[in-house]
């Protein structure tokens, strides 16, 4: 590569060039961005900036391999040379011209320079900017006086403004604005064609004169408000020539055809906003086709508005339906390797959507695997190679809408709400411990706008039975630790859940984006102002039960932040920071196992092998060896994450590459044994394990396969002063003596974050 990359110009004809680079000058960082999209000549490009490899590698198939090898290596991995074309160039400029005066830069000059040595070429592109010009006066020509009426009601939303710089794209959303402000009127035929600006810049001063111009119809002196007449809801057949007689049903001044057997005519009508007698109203229709569409059980939706034939100010709407397939099933076959652990699951799904014809959905899992598990040596014990199963088990009914709030105001201030009822067995059988968990949740989701959604269980209940193996209950009894025995006792929790996700991101838009989750549990406080007032009697170890199961009282808040910087539309650079923290008390001296933190493993510090990091700088080799995951009631953990293109095509995917940092660690608030510190304000910042690494992706759209490779920096389980573990990675012996691995291999379904 590095000889083909002196020769990449070598086999050109007389008179062709490569194009080397291209600059942009007169601009600031703002306006490049904009107008960068619209040079239509770039230069090869190059592997994490530095060198041109697939350019190199098409040369070198090119003059080594010609043939069948040679047009592999070029489709696949190779990139053809960009010869540079002045031409092109000349259009470039003439449309970054075109650009900047959408932006108000009418006196802008755009030129291009072009230098060639050693058959490669540079282009400049050179502009003097000079002034933007504003908008001094903004004039109105609207010959409806109820149209110009309703303008001047809705002006303050209005996206020109008196002083403001001319934008284009000012322009185009004044259009949509009044075209839709109308439509809500009642004006169905209305349309931004009957909208035009007249725009004046011969004011010699950077200024310009905006008339805003609204036309009336063809051979009219204004323009028709429309009322809703007759509204009618019809199930599509799924035979064309079907001539069966059709049922109909009048519900609210709305007829339901064709409905009996397929769905119930309340359902239809909860998610219908156009109302009969009412003005046509734009809004009313997207909402009435959202909620439709939120119910999924459609393949397709219509809806349609003809005139009166009676009455031409009347619309009579047809709604038409088509109901997707109704049942489902999925069986999937999964294969995953977590550090050192490998497993295999089967999964089965059966889906009925519009199960009770009220647009139920019903879902029906059965999910079977088992994982190696690294474990201590038992002896003569013969250990399977599989030695760890999971089953779960679960059943969930979702309803549209909010069950005890299904009034159509629901609908309205909420986007996309639902009930859920769920419920869930789980049984984990591992060398080190066997549980049990029965889980049944009644839920709430909704979406307070596109950038929101919410998701709160007022009622959650968890029953969990667990029991050691000897090996485990042995060791904990060496380590004399009651707060992690008991964190595995049999036990009960219930109560409220809340989580809310925040994300400005938009699909198919190149932009930075934000990412917010925040979780809350609140367990048993309920069940515990009940056992007070009514003055239980307590179990041996000092605790109220609930079906004669202890039950836990804590308060767990998370929180997930994360940003997405974006450099084109290859390049991304992602942020991340997560931190957690749990509260027990009252009836409860530690949280549950299954609620306690942890970190390490393909998702999150990934030189490191699953849950095997803390708490805080703690080093037990036998609690490790044994595999119990080393947990805590504090969490910090942080990664960044640097994501590129590395080939559009291989082995029938985009090949995509990342390097990474993780950082993280888990904590006990308070110090529990001889062995485990409780958590420092002060000093946490020490006991940080640190991880770097690069990693592999490929991405068939559908489905994405990670392999990240991660390598230890930073180990808190040793002193602080040899913690920087890196330092030691060419050291055999001390390698040998602390039987360590520095890197840690990870394989993943989907991006870790």
């Amino acid at each position: 590569m590095l000889a083909s990359s002196c020769s990449t110009t070598r086999n050109f004809s007389e008179g062709q060039s490569l194009l080397k680079k291209y600059e942009i000058t007169g601009l600031d960082a703002a306006l490049k961005e904009k107008i960068n999209p619209y040079i239509r000549q770039k230069p090869n490009r190059k592997l994490f900036g530095i060198s041109k490899i697939r350019l190199n590698l098409y040369q070198l198939a090119n003059v080594k391999h010609p043939g069948r090898i040679s047009n592999l290596i070029q489709n696949n991995l190779g990139e053809a040379p960009v010869l540079y074309d002045s031409s092109i160039s000349r259009i470039s400029a003439m449309q970054i011209q075109q650009v900047l005066n959408s932006y108000g830069y009418f006196l802008a000059k755009v030129n291009f320079k072009d230098s060639t040595r050693n058959r490669k070429t540079s282009v400049i592109y050179q502009i003097e900017l000079g002034k933007a010009y504003h908008i001094r006066n903004i004039q109105y020509s609207i010959k409806d006086s109820t149209i110009q009426s309703i303008y001047f009601y809705k002006l303050n939303e209005s996206h020109l403004k008196i002083g403001s710089q001319y934008d284009q794209a000012n322009l185009a959303n004044e259009r949509d604005r009044i075209t839709k402000d109308l439509r809500n009127f009642g004006y169905y035929f209305f349309n931004r064609e009957y909208i035009h600006f007249d725009i004046d810049t011969a004011l010699k001063s950077n200024q310009l004169d905006l008339n805003i111009i609204i036309e009336n119809p063809e051979n009219t002196n204004k323009h028709q408000s429309y009322k809703l007449k007759n509204i009618e809801a019809k199930i599509l057949s799924d035979h064309i020539n079907d001539s069966t007689i059709q049922d109909s049903v009048l519900l609210s001044k709305v007829n339901f055809i064709n409905t009996k057997h397929k769905i119930h005519p309340k359902t239809l009508r909860r998610m219908l906003f156009l109302e009969k007698e009412k003005k046509f109203n734009e809004d009313d229709l997207i909402l009435t086709y959202n909620r439709l569409g939120d119910l999924g059980i459609f393949k397709y939706i219509n809806i349609d508005f003809e005139k009166d034939s009676i009455d031409s100010t009347l619309l009579n709407a047809k709604i038409q339906l088509s109901l997707a397939k109704r049942q489902s099933t999925n069986t999937e076959l999964e294969g995953y390797v977590a550090s050192e652990n490998v497993g295999t699951s089967a999964n089965f799904i059966y889906s009925n959507r519009n199960i009770f014809k009220g647009a139920e959905v019903f879902e029906f899992k059965i999910r079977a695997g088992i994982e190696t598990q690294a474990f201590v040596d038992a002896g003569s014990a013969s250990i399977p190679v599989f030695n760890s199963k999971e089953t779960n088990t679960s059943a969930s009914l979702t309803f549209p809408g909010f069950i005890f709030f299904r009034d159509k105001p629901t609908y309205v201030l909420f986007s996309n709400p639902k009930s859920r009822i769920g419920l869930n067995y789980i049984s984990e059988n591992r060398p080190e411990y066997s549980r049990s968990t029965l889980n049944s949740t009644f839920s709430y989701e909704w979406k307070q706008n596109n950038f929101i959604s919410h998701s709160l269980s007022p009622m959650t209940i968890n029953f969990v039975n667990s029991n050691l193996s000897l090996e485990a209950n042995n060791l904990l009894d060496s380590l004399n630790n009651v707060y992690l025995r008991e964190s595995f006792e049999p036990h009960i929790t219930l109560g409220l859940r809340y989580s809310v996700v925040i994300s400005n991101q938009q699909l198919n838009q190149i932009k930075n984006y934000y990412y917010l989750k925040f979780n809350l549990e609140i367990m048993g406080t309920g069940l515990y102002a009940t056992s007070k007032l009514f003055n239980e009697k307590k179990n041996s170890l000092g605790q109220f039960e609930f079906f004669n199961l202890p039950y836990y009282n804590y308060t767990r808040p998370e929180i997930d932040l994360r940003y997405f910087k974006n450099f084109g539309s290859r390049n991304q650079l992602v942020y991340r920071f997560n931190t957690g923290i749990g509260f027990a008390y009252w009836n409860s001296k530690v949280l549950p196992f299954e609620k306690q933190f942890f970190t390490g493993g393909a998702n999150s510090i990934r030189a490191f092998r699953a849950r095997s990091v803390g708490p805080g700088g703690y080093n037990n080799i036998d609690l490790s060896s044994l595999n119990l995951d080393q947990t805590g009631n504090l969490k910090v953990e942080g990664n960044v994450e640097y994501r590129f293109d590395i080939l559009e095509r291989f082995i029938g995917a985009k090949l995509k590459g990342a390097s990474f940092v993780d950082f993280g660690n888990v904590w006990d608030i308070k110090k529990k044994s001889t062995e485990i510190e409780g958590f420092n304000p002060s000093a946490f910042y020490k006991e940080l394990a640190i991880g770097t690494g690069f990693g592999l992706r490929l991405d068939y759209r559908f489905l994405l396969f990670r392999f990240d490779l991660g390598l230890k920096l930073r180990d808190p389980r040793f002193e602080n002063s040899n913690r920087w573990v890196i330092q030691k990675i060419n050291n055999s012996d001390w390698k040998n003596t602390n039987d360590y691995s520095f890197f840690n291999f990870n394989f993943g379904i989907g991006y870790p974050f």
